[in-house]
């Protein structure tokens, strides 16, 4: 795509476009390949996103990790809002047992840089539910285990039917909500206190200790 850009970047100007302008169009045997192409233009220009009412444009259908898009959405936030002593790292691979053939990938770890320490993990659960899972709590649990995490985060896109938090002997997990039905902005920074509120005693003691 980069080589594309750069070679066209001196003979193609870039003009604004509605998505209007990918309609009324006539095809015929030479020109029919564009159609879907046009048709998918039209839908990002338009702005519009998937929902479960029928609409009245005609559009190829389509499938949406909305699981992985939440977990990376989310993760994406974090690395541009966190404060500059902390990162978000995502994919964060683990591999156990001997011959290291159990593996599994938690969604985001949070590191404090300076020490190198991980704070916590991640796990984000696109799921509309009321409480969390035993298995996702068991998960979160086995996630922080394996990075010596001393918390575990489940992140739901809407808030639960009332706060989940428990301290265990090692570590503790919690229930958080970056909810997507309103203004992500606002929900992105109650979102971020939250967080920061439950990590910022650890990061202070991790500090005092250097």
């Amino acid at each position: 795509m980069r080589r594309a850009c750069k070679a066209l970047g001196g003979i193609v100007s870039v003009a604004p476009f509605i998505g209007s302008d990918a309609m009324g169009r006539i095809y015929h045997q030479l020109n029919a390949d564009y159609e879907p192409l046009h048709a998918l233009c039209r839908f990002f220009l338009d702005h519009l996103g998937p929902a479960h009412e029928r609409g009245d444009r005609p559009m190829l259908p389509f499938l949406v990790d909305m699981a992985r898009l939440f977990e990376e959405f989310v993760a994406a936030w974090l690395s541009s809002h966190l404060p500059p002593y902390l990162a978000a790292l995502p994919q964060e691979k683990v591999s156990l047992g001997a011959d290291r053939r159990v593996r599994f990938e938690i969604d985001i770890v949070i590191r404090h840089l300076s020490s190198g320490r991980n704070l916590a993990v991640l796990d984000t659960k696109y799921k509309n539910q009321r409480f969390p899972q035993s298995a996702d709590v068991q998960q979160a649990i086995a996630y922080a285990e394996s990075r010596a995490c001393p918390a575990a985060f489940l992140v739901y896109p809407q808030e639960l039917e009332s706060p989940f938090r428990e301290k265990l002997t090692y570590q503790t997990v919690e229930a958080l909500a970056f909810p997507l039905d309103g203004d992500l902005d606002a929900a992105g920074e109650r979102f971020l206190e939250q967080l920061l509120t439950r990590l910022e005693p650890k990061v202070a003691a991790l500090e005092a200790g250097a």
